[in-house]
């Protein structure tokens, strides 16, 4: 944030370089690019940020923040953020398998969707919207990491 905040700063700063108009119109053109702006939009948020997950596994999207994807939920058309309003974490499963049972049900929404935008069978995503597991084995292990311990 630093690196992109001083970067900023020279292109805007008052300095009469040879070569800066140039350059503000190569990043004015660039930006007017979707993965451009989208990268830069995430580095000045701070949403492009990865977090390790530790014995999570290797799934690619581990760490990252869940996307606000469109979701199919009992035949309606969901947005993933409209599932995170309670403030809880989310279990997203995704496969053909039964929903499994969890007894964090007072710290988690868990709702059984169909979506072609993530490839995998559940989603475990914390309060925070980061994904903290993705399906496989180790549900239970990812729920009392993230979750505290099951009620009982």
């Amino acid at each position: 944030m630093l690196t992109l905040t001083r970067a900023q700063g020279v292109i805007m700063g008052p300095q009469r370089d040879s070569g800066l108009s140039e350059l503000r119109t190569v990043l004015t053109d660039l930006i007017a690019l979707p993965d451009a702006n989208r990268h830069l939009a995430g580095m000045m948020s701070g949403l492009d940020l990865r977090y390790p997950m530790p014995d999570a596994g290797h799934h690619p999207l581990l760490g990252l923040r869940m996307p606000d994807v469109d979701l199919l939920v009992a035949g309606r058309p969901v947005r993933f953020s409209e599932l995170t309003r309670t403030g809880r974490g989310v279990l997203l499963e995704l496969g053909d398998a039964p929903a499994a049972d969890t007894p964090w049900s007072d710290r988690l929404v868990q709702v059984r969707a169909k979506t072609d935008a993530i490839i995998a069978e559940s989603v475990l995503v914390r309060p925070d919207g980061y994904i903290c597991w993705t399906g496989g084995t180790g549900l239970t292990d990812a729920l009392s990491r993230w979750f505290g311990p099951a009620a009982g």
